[in-house]
């Protein structure tokens, strides 16, 4: 695997790795608590800054082929748009009437792990079709802490990490590839150990970095997660690595995941392009909610994909002829489509009048 690849061939750039990692980690161990206090104040005030071209696109297919009495649930931001714009109803909207509303679709939709519970809100809301935007990815943190419940046990936010290729080690077998990162642990880890349970103490350890080797014929080894702790550096394997429209699932390991993509920049004769160039880091929480399974894993069920809206700029280079992925980053921004799906209920949905109160519960869970 990866660590005795890692092994065999250079401790010396080891243990040059493993310090780099370390002063990384310990710039984001400190920046993490008041990264979480600004994205959670940036809930209440972040809307797309303009109405563009993508946007126009997507409210024009909007008008153009679904019925009038359509119903669209979104993150709150685009209500107005598709309101005003797009000429349909949405459950949310920037007015914010009934707040209690945002954190069900937080909670039960956009960071569920599973489809049952949001089928049921969408269902008692009449909603017929769902909304993405790439924006979303950025306003995870946002909206998982408003999700979350009196433990923050949603909270969490997407990291992107950048290939660095002069540490891209090449091998007989295939490509080694690192990228270095510098985040928090949303849990504790808990990991075998050649047989041995070990827990990794989500307090004192912040992640480095991700490892991925990819083979000569283009398949994927099993990624492995560095974490540092007070007690040394631990590479931890990883279940899933997504790359090229496959998402590649190992049966076993951290229930995370590291989503790889192109990254593009303009050069002088064009662009310069990596296929493998930038990546999310997905926790396990942020891997099994719905946002990543249907936005960014691609999985239909129960979510009948029915257009996808592809940036102006991923559109703009198709037409000269260069291969561009949906979702790409360029010259440091990640871009994406505005996806939308037709939502297919189950026999099993049922409507919950709970997920029709216009106030919380629960006072706690208001102040979260």
């Amino acid at each position: 695997n990866v660590r005795n690849f890692l092994e065999a061939k250079n401790d010396s750039w080891k243990m040059f790795f493993t310090a780099v990692v370390v002063l990384l980690v310990l710039s984001g161990m400190f920046s993490a608590y008041s990264f979480y206090e600004s994205s959670k104040a940036q809930a209440n005030v972040f809307a797309p800054s303009s109405y563009n071209f993508q946007w126009q696109g997507a409210m024009s297919w909007i008008r153009e082929n679904t019925s009038q009495d359509a119903v669209f649930s979104h993150w709150w931001d685009y209500g107005y748009w598709v309101q005003s714009i797009g000429e349909r109803s949405t459950v949310l909207d920037g007015g914010n009437a009934i707040v209690y509303w945002d954190h069900l679709l937080g909670r039960h939709v956009l960071t569920a792990p599973e489809d049952q519970p949001g089928l049921d809100f969408l269902y008692t809301h009449d909603t017929t079709h769902l909304l993405i935007d790439s924006t979303d990815i950025g306003k995870y943190s946002a909206f998982s802490s408003i999700g979350s419940g009196i433990t923050y046990d949603r909270f969490s936010f997407i990291p992107t990490f950048f290939l660095d290729e002069a540490q891209t080690q090449e091998a007989k077998e295939g490509s080694l590839y690192f990228y270095p990162g510098s985040t928090s642990l949303d849990d504790d880890i808990i990991f075998n150990n050649n047989g041995t349970e070990e827990r990794i103490i989500s307090e004192n350890s912040a992640i480095g970095g991700v490892l991925a080797f990819q083979n000569n014929d283009g398949s994927f080894r099993q990624p492995e997660l560095v974490v540092l702790s007070s007690t040394g550096q631990k590479n931890i394997q990883m279940r899933y690595l997504y790359f090229n429209g496959e998402l590649n699932d190992f049966g076993s390991g951290y229930e995370g995941a590291i989503y790889i993509m192109q990254k593009i920049d303009p050069v002088a004769q064009g662009i310069s392009s990596n296929d493998k160039g930038a990546a999310f880091y997905l926790s396990e929480r942020t891997a099994s909610s719905l946002l990543a399974r249907k936005y960014l894993f691609e999985d239909e069920t129960n979510f009948k994909l029915v257009h996808t809206e592809p940036h102006p700029i991923v559109k703009d280079l198709r037409s000269q002829n260069f291969e561009i992925d949906d979702f790409v980053y360029f010259q440091g921004n990640f871009i994406g489509p505005i996806k939308i799906w037709e939502i297919d209920y189950p026999k099993s949905v049922k409507k919950n009048d709970e997920f029709l109160l216009k106030e919380f519960p629960d006072a706690a869970l208001e102040k979260v």
